[in-house]
């Protein structure tokens, strides 16, 4: 349900930055919409990606390995899809067709 409100959000957010902006600037609405989410995709991909994940574990790692002086490998977290991010990806695609073909 969270995931849900938090992507229900973000669509009517970019629909709203979309309409603030072309009001704003007199520019159509639809030449706009790549751009605004161009930097959606790139915020919520930036700020979805998993990089303070389990830094008690990293605190213990440390402490066992200056103890003892053994070295734990363990894999990084890698970048993980979420919805957010997909959706506003979506939004840029499909914004990025219809410019296409309006402009054509």
């Amino acid at each position: 349900m969270k995931w849900f409100l938090v992507s229900l959000s973000m669509v009517a957010g970019m629909l709203l930055v979309n309409g603030i902006i072309s009001s704003v600037f007199y520019l159509r609405f639809i030449d706009v919409s790549f751009f605004v989410g161009l930097v959606f995709s790139l915020f919520s991909g930036v700020l979805t990606y998993p990089k303070g994940e389990n830094t008690d574990v990293n605190y213990y790692d440390l402490q066992v390995r200056n103890q003892t002086g053994l070295n734990v490998d363990r894999n990084r977290p890698a970048f993980r899809l979420s919805l957010p991010f997909v959706l506003s990806l979506a939004y840029t695609v499909i914004s990025f067709i219809a410019v296409f073909l309006y402009h054509r």
